[in-house]
């Protein structure tokens, strides 16, 4: 019998894997598509190395990321008002579009995999993630 461990990464690979596919009929990867959402709900905005931070990523590939992102002319960067050294970053139009038919993409995915759940039991699982979340230590 797997432990619950195992069981939670293989599940977290299946999601992710879903959605990998899913989105790539928007020629999006799934980090692309995190780095997307960042930029699209921070309350202010942020910087290439910020959403390395926040993504668990190290500098180098989150800057990879939003370069491409900016090839497709989805992320657009400016100089930061705060610090002259560094470029915050923002949505496009384009990339506005993008993040909306992406997150409707994730919720489908996401919907998809909870079908086997009654609403109470997505309600529960939702309570029982959060509260491990937050009993998580920070690290990096």
């Amino acid at each position: 019998m797997p432990t619950l461990g195992y069981t939670l990464m293989a599940i977290a690979k299946d999601i992710k894997y879903q959605l990998t596919t899913a989105l790539a009929v928007e020629n999006i990867t799934s980090q692309q598509w995190a780095v997307l959402a960042q930029i699209a709900t921070a309350p202010e905005p942020l910087t290439a190395a910020a959403i390395g931070t926040i993504l668990d990523m190290d500098r180098p590939t989150a800057t990879a990321i939003v370069h491409r992102l900016q090839k497709k002319e989805l992320v657009a960067s400016r100089p930061s008002p705060v610090d002259g050294r560094a470029y915050v970053l923002s949505l496009t139009p384009a990339g506005q579009t993008a993040f909306q038919r992406c997150a409707t993409i994730a919720e489908q995915t996401l919907h998809s995999v909870l079908q086997p759940l009654t609403a109470l039991e997505q309600r529960q699982l939702q309570q029982l993630l959060t509260k491990l979340e937050g009993k998580q230590p920070t690290h990096g």
